[in-house]
């Protein structure tokens, strides 16, 4: 069975490969559609849904609608919570953040001058002879 699955994917495939080798072969005449390429669709096409999808969970039907009933309340719980708590938690981040950038800036400011007073008493520049006033 997944032989002939696999076998009828390649085949639509290459239908529909055919169907647009125009675009590829630099031709200008396009190929008369057959019969064989009406079961494909392209991305201009809307193409209906047939048959009605099977639930993959294996539950009845009224155990899926009771989870999918509580996990969009859940969804909405959190969603709302979330709305009322989201700005505080944030506005409590950002100034932890700012604290510690601040102090950072400063503890490598500091670090950068006294790098720079330090290769500067090293440094003899002419206008280090003149006497201070």
């Amino acid at each position: 069975m997944a032989d002939d699955t696999s076998n009828d994917v390649l085949n639509q495939a290459d239908r529909l490969m055919r169907r647009h080798r125009v675009f590829l072969a630099g031709t200008t005449q396009s190929p008369a559609p057959t019969n064989d390429d009406d079961d494909l669709p392209v991305l201009t096409e809307t193409v209906e849904k047939q048959e009605t999808v099977v639930a993959q969970s294996g539950l009845p039907p009224d155990e899926e609608r009771m989870y999918a009933v509580l996990a969009s309340e859940l969804a909405h719980a959190v969603e709302h919570r979330l709305t009322t708590e989201l700005p505080s938690i944030l506005a409590s981040a950002l100034v932890k953040m700012e604290g510690e950038l601040k102090h950072d800036l400063l503890t490598a400011t500091e670090s950068a001058l006294r790098d720079f007073m330090a290769r500067r008493r090293q440094l003899m520049l002419p206008f280090d002879d003149e006497p201070q006033s």
